[in-house]
Protein backbone atom coordinates (compact mmCIF):
# COMPACT_ATOMS: atom_id res chain seq x y z
CA UNK A 1 0.00 0.00 0.00
CA UNK A 2 1.44 3.05 -1.02
CA UNK A 3 0.37 5.10 2.17
CA UNK A 4 2.69 2.09 4.52
CA UNK A 5 5.47 2.72 2.09
CA UNK A 6 5.67 6.55 1.94
CA UNK A 7 4.85 6.69 5.73
CA UNK A 8 8.32 4.48 6.02
CA UNK A 9 9.87 6.78 3.68
CA UNK A 10 9.15 9.71 5.93
CA UNK A 11 10.25 8.11 8.55
CA UNK A 12 13.74 6.90 7.19
CA UNK A 13 14.20 10.67 6.51
CA UNK A 14 13.19 11.80 9.20
CA UNK A 15 15.21 9.83 11.07
CA UNK A 16 18.15 10.91 8.56
CA UNK A 17 17.78 14.59 9.48
CA UNK A 18 18.05 13.80 13.09
CA UNK A 19 21.04 12.25 12.42
CA UNK A 20 22.15 14.60 9.86
CA UNK A 21 21.03 17.44 12.68
CA UNK A 22 23.11 15.73 15.24
CA UNK A 23 26.46 15.73 13.27
CA UNK A 24 26.46 19.23 12.21
CA UNK A 25 25.66 19.89 15.57
CA UNK A 26 22.03 21.38 15.71
CA UNK A 27 19.26 20.75 18.29
CA UNK A 28 17.10 17.52 18.67
CA UNK A 29 13.77 17.16 17.27
CA UNK A 30 14.24 18.78 13.58
CA UNK A 31 13.46 15.69 12.15
CA UNK A 32 10.09 15.83 13.88
CA UNK A 33 9.80 19.66 12.90
CA UNK A 34 10.64 18.30 8.98
CA UNK A 35 7.63 15.92 9.38
CA UNK A 36 4.62 18.70 10.69
CA UNK A 37 6.49 20.72 7.56
CA UNK A 38 5.89 18.28 5.14
CA UNK A 39 2.17 17.80 6.36
CA UNK A 40 1.39 21.15 5.90
CA UNK A 41 2.80 21.35 2.46
CA UNK A 42 0.37 18.23 1.45
CA UNK A 43 -2.39 20.12 3.41
CA UNK A 44 -2.08 22.75 0.98
CA UNK A 45 -1.94 20.64 -2.01
CA UNK A 46 -4.76 18.75 -0.54
CA UNK A 47 -7.34 22.12 -0.82
CA UNK A 48 -5.47 22.72 -4.32
CA UNK A 49 -8.70 21.28 -6.31
CA UNK A 50 -11.45 22.69 -4.07
CA UNK A 51 -11.83 19.27 -2.15
CA UNK A 52 -10.07 17.00 0.73
CA UNK A 53 -10.74 13.60 0.10
CA UNK A 54 -10.83 10.76 2.49
CA UNK A 55 -7.50 9.66 0.89
CA UNK A 56 -6.03 12.95 1.16
CA UNK A 57 -6.91 12.89 4.78
CA UNK A 58 -5.81 9.26 5.56
CA UNK A 59 -2.12 9.83 3.86
CA UNK A 60 -1.75 13.35 5.59
CA UNK A 61 -2.82 11.51 8.95
CA UNK A 62 -0.61 8.62 8.40
CA UNK A 63 2.83 11.02 7.69
CA UNK A 64 1.56 13.16 10.74
CA UNK A 65 1.20 10.68 12.93
CA UNK A 66 -2.14 12.35 13.53
CA UNK A 67 -6.12 11.25 13.41
CA UNK A 68 -7.79 13.84 10.98
CA UNK A 69 -10.90 13.44 9.00
CA UNK A 70 -11.35 16.12 6.29
CA UNK A 71 -13.30 18.47 8.11
CA UNK A 72 -10.84 18.71 10.39
CA UNK A 73 -8.35 19.17 7.45
CA UNK A 74 -10.63 21.93 6.22
CA UNK A 75 -10.59 23.46 9.33
CA UNK A 76 -6.96 23.69 10.16
CA UNK A 77 -6.27 24.89 6.75
CA UNK A 78 -8.29 27.42 6.85
CA UNK A 79 -7.80 28.58 10.77
CA UNK A 80 -4.04 28.56 9.68
CA UNK A 81 -4.09 30.42 6.16
CA UNK A 82 -2.59 27.21 4.74
CA UNK A 83 -4.25 27.42 1.39
CA UNK A 84 -2.75 30.66 0.64
CA UNK A 85 0.14 32.77 -1.66
CA UNK A 86 1.77 33.57 1.86
CA UNK A 87 2.26 29.67 2.73
CA UNK A 88 3.64 29.06 -0.88
CA UNK A 89 5.95 31.35 -0.37
CA UNK A 90 7.11 30.47 2.82
CA UNK A 91 10.29 28.93 2.67
CA UNK A 92 10.00 26.40 5.92
CA UNK A 93 12.38 26.78 8.72
CA UNK A 94 13.81 22.89 8.21
CA UNK A 95 14.39 23.32 4.70
CA UNK A 96 16.24 26.17 5.85
CA UNK A 97 17.93 24.77 8.82
CA UNK A 98 19.23 21.89 6.24
CA UNK A 99 20.06 24.77 3.26
CA UNK A 100 22.49 26.02 6.30
CA UNK A 101 23.99 22.85 7.52
CA UNK A 102 24.44 21.87 3.21
CA UNK A 103 27.01 25.26 3.76
CA UNK A 104 28.79 23.79 7.05
CA UNK A 105 29.06 20.75 5.31
CA UNK A 106 30.39 22.02 2.08
CA UNK A 107 33.17 23.71 4.12
CA UNK A 108 34.21 20.82 5.73
CA UNK A 109 34.74 19.63 2.45
CA UNK A 110 31.37 16.63 3.00
CA UNK A 111 29.32 16.14 -0.41
CA UNK A 112 26.44 15.22 1.81
CA UNK A 113 23.49 17.22 1.32
CA UNK A 114 20.12 17.32 3.44
CA UNK A 115 18.25 20.22 1.73
CA UNK A 116 18.51 17.69 -1.83
CA UNK A 117 16.89 14.74 0.08
CA UNK A 118 14.73 16.80 1.93
CA UNK A 119 13.50 18.86 -2.04
CA UNK A 120 12.95 15.08 -3.15
CA UNK A 121 11.33 13.88 -0.31
CA UNK A 122 9.04 17.05 -0.78
CA UNK A 123 8.35 15.80 -4.57
CA UNK A 124 7.44 12.44 -3.63
CA UNK A 125 5.00 12.75 -0.84
CA UNK A 126 3.58 15.59 -3.06
CA UNK A 127 3.07 13.57 -5.80
CA UNK A 128 1.93 10.95 -3.55
CA UNK A 129 -0.82 13.11 -2.17
CA UNK A 130 -2.01 14.78 -5.81
CA UNK A 131 -2.61 10.89 -7.50
CA UNK A 132 -3.84 10.17 -3.88
CA UNK A 133 -7.73 10.41 -4.96
CA UNK A 134 -7.31 9.10 -8.55
CA UNK A 135 -8.14 12.72 -9.93
CA UNK A 136 -4.85 14.92 -10.79
CA UNK A 137 -6.61 18.55 -10.96
CA UNK A 138 -4.51 20.56 -13.23
CA UNK A 139 -4.90 23.47 -9.99
CA UNK A 140 -3.17 20.91 -7.66
CA UNK A 141 -0.31 20.37 -10.14
CA UNK A 142 0.22 24.28 -10.67
CA UNK A 143 0.47 24.54 -6.77
CA UNK A 144 2.97 21.69 -6.88
CA UNK A 145 4.55 23.02 -9.29
CA UNK A 146 4.50 26.64 -7.32
CA UNK A 147 5.54 25.44 -4.02
CA UNK A 148 8.25 23.24 -5.32
CA UNK A 149 9.63 25.56 -7.72
CA UNK A 150 9.62 27.73 -4.28
CA UNK A 151 12.24 25.50 -2.64
CA UNK A 152 14.77 24.79 -5.33
CA UNK A 153 15.12 28.47 -5.68
CA UNK A 154 15.67 28.85 -2.04
CA UNK A 155 18.14 26.32 -2.69
CA UNK A 156 19.96 27.25 -5.49
CA UNK A 157 20.08 30.67 -4.35
CA UNK A 158 21.38 30.06 -1.04
CA UNK A 159 23.41 26.53 -0.78
CA UNK A 160 26.75 26.91 -2.36
CA UNK A 161 26.92 23.27 -3.77
CA UNK A 162 23.38 23.45 -5.91
CA UNK A 163 23.75 22.65 -8.99
CA UNK A 164 20.79 24.40 -10.10
CA UNK A 165 17.62 23.37 -12.57
CA UNK A 166 14.49 22.18 -10.98
CA UNK A 167 12.49 19.86 -11.78
CA UNK A 168 8.68 19.59 -11.51
CA UNK A 169 5.96 17.46 -11.27
CA UNK A 170 5.40 15.59 -14.46
CA UNK A 171 1.89 14.05 -15.28
CA UNK A 172 2.35 10.89 -17.15
CA UNK A 173 -0.46 9.86 -19.82
CA UNK A 174 -2.91 12.25 -21.13
CA UNK A 175 -5.63 14.37 -19.66
CA UNK A 176 -8.60 12.25 -18.86
CA UNK A 177 -11.11 12.97 -16.32
CA UNK A 178 -11.13 10.93 -13.20
CA UNK A 179 -14.35 10.04 -11.20
CA UNK A 180 -15.82 12.92 -9.23
CA UNK A 181 -14.01 12.38 -5.75
CA UNK A 182 -16.30 12.51 -2.67
CA UNK A 183 -15.04 15.16 0.25
CA UNK A 184 -15.63 18.59 2.23
CA UNK A 185 -15.05 21.27 0.00
CA UNK A 186 -11.33 22.93 0.75
CA UNK A 187 -10.83 26.55 1.34
CA UNK A 188 -10.11 28.58 -1.10
CA UNK A 189 -6.90 30.40 -1.72
CA UNK A 190 -6.47 33.72 -0.40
Amino acid sequence: MVNRQLKELVDKMCAAIDAFCVIAGLPDGIGEDARMDMGLFMMYLSASDGQISWDEASIISDICELDLSPNDLGRFIRENNIYSTEFEQTVPDTFRILVQADNDFLAGENDVSGSEAMLGMYKAIGEALIKSDDDVDDNEVNDYKIYINMLQEYRDKNYKGASGGATGFVKKGSSVSAPAKGGVIAPKKG
